[in-house]
């Protein structure tokens, strides 16, 4: 049974909306609806559909709220013009594929690109917007430089579900460089903590393999709401649920916190 948000409108009466509800239970687990406009049949007050109903000014924003609090596996659209115009859906479409979420319909249906690139060596696009630009030339005066100097030093911050360096949940410290699917917290610190204009769904990471070859590692923690997630890290057992435990077996590997993010720790 897949799980889905469901877009819809004020222009059928509520009961009609709550009956095409319930023939989508049947296959499909409804986890919110994204309320798209439109008041001739609910009024300004809007109705109740009995499940989470996001709505807002832009339809847009609930839809990437929805999809990004509850992670669905598709999309289905049951509004209806004139609320949504051919150019509205193909924009909450857009969104929706950016994010890796199916956008389904009456009559279409847009499947999000399957699978992601795995990157089996450490690789860097060098990306021009014209002819003679320099590329060849910047991209040998990297790879000269990477291939001299390695990976001397390795700082990194400690994410609240103990990613780092988006190594998310689930990461092996054998993991290369890859892009990874970003956890929803992730995604979410992305906009409320440092003031992302979209929500990404997904980030490239040299791996937790490439960190611990690092000449030396450094993980810096600040804040009490840091303070579990450390303690994790360090006092736990390692394992892939706090992919930050396996910077432990780094040899030379420096932890700096400041006094509430340390409070929580086994004292010496």
């Amino acid at each position: 049974m897949s799980r889905v948000v469901v877009v819809i409108d004020g222009e059928h009466y509520p009961p009609v909306v709550c009956g095409a509800l319930a023939e989508l239970a049947v296959e499909h687990e409804i986890l919110a609806a994204v309320f798209a406009g439109g008041t001739e049949k609910v009024g300004a007050g809007g109705g109740g559909y009995g499940v989470p109903l996001f709505r807002g000014a832009d339809p847009a924003v609930s839809l990437t709220e929805a999809i990004a609090v509850h992670a669905p596996d598709a999309v289905i659209d049951l509004s209806d013009e004139p609320v949504l115009s051919a150019g509205d859906r193909f924009r909450l479409a857009s969104l929706a594929l950016g994010m890796g979420v199916d956008y389904l319909g009456a009559d279409f249906a847009f499947r999000a690109a399957g699978g992601l690139l795995d990157m089996a060596t450490p690789a860097l696009a060098v990306v021009g917007t014209g002819k003679r630009v320099g590329k060849t030339a910047v991209a040998a005066h990297i790879a000269r430089t990477l291939a001299a100097d390695g990976l001397d030093l390795a700082v990194l911050g400690l994410g609240m579900n103990g990613h780092v360096g988006f190594n998310e949940p689930g990461s092996r410290p054998d993991d290369g460089t890859r892009l990874v699917r970003l956890a929803v917290s992730s995604r979410m610190a992305a906009v409320s903590r440092y003031g992302a204009g979209w929500i990404p769904t997904a980030g490239i990471t040299v791996g937790l393999a490439r960190l611990l070859e690092a000449g030396e590692c450094w993980l810096m923690v600040t804040g009490e709401r840091k303070a579990a997630i450390l303690r994790r890290t360090l006092d736990a057992p390692e394992g892939p649920d706090c992919p930050a435990s396996y910077l432990r077996r780094h040899s030379l590997l420096t932890v700096f916190a400041d006094e509430a993010a340390a409070s929580m720790l086994r004292r010496a």
